[in-house]
C-alpha cells in the first residue's frame, strides 16, 4: 500500500440553495475521472443542516467518494475508494469581501 501522505491542497465547496458543488485538488483525482465541468462535480444526494454538509461525487464508475462537513467545526473528510481520501478545516468566505 502506497501512503499518499499530507500535501497542502485545497478542495472547494460551494453552497447555492440546496445544491453543493466541489472541487477537489488535482492531486487526489485519478486519470481516469470523468463528470466534472471546468473540474467542478456536484453533490448527488446533497444534505445541507445547521451542522452538517453531506453527499457523494462521481469521480468514474468505480470511485464515488463520500464528503462530510461538519459546520459547527470547520472539518472536512472525503472518502473514496483506492486509498482516495482527504481531510481539512474549512473557512467560510464572502464573495462580496477584499481579502487584500
Amino acid at each position: 500500500m502506497v501512503e499518499r501522505g499530507s500535501v497542502p491542497d485545497r478542495f472547494l465547496v460551494v453552497v447555492t440553495g440546496d445544491t453543493v458543488r466541489v472541487r477537489p485538488p488535482t492531486s487526489i483525482i485519478p486519470p481516469l475521472h470523468g463528470g466534472a465541468k471546468d473540474g467542478w462535480w456536484d453533490l448527488t444526494g446533497a444534505t445541507i443542516s445547521d451542522t452538517e454538509i453531506g453527499g457523494r461525487f462521481s469521480i468514474n464508475f468505480l470511485n464515488k467518494p463520500t464528503v462530510k462537513i461538519d459546520r459547527t467545526n470547520g472539518s472536512i473528510e472525503v472518502q473514496g475508494n483506492f486509498d482516495l481520501s482527504f481531510r481539512g478545516t474549512c473557512e467560510a468566505v464572502n464573495p462580496d469581501a477584499r481579502k487584500f
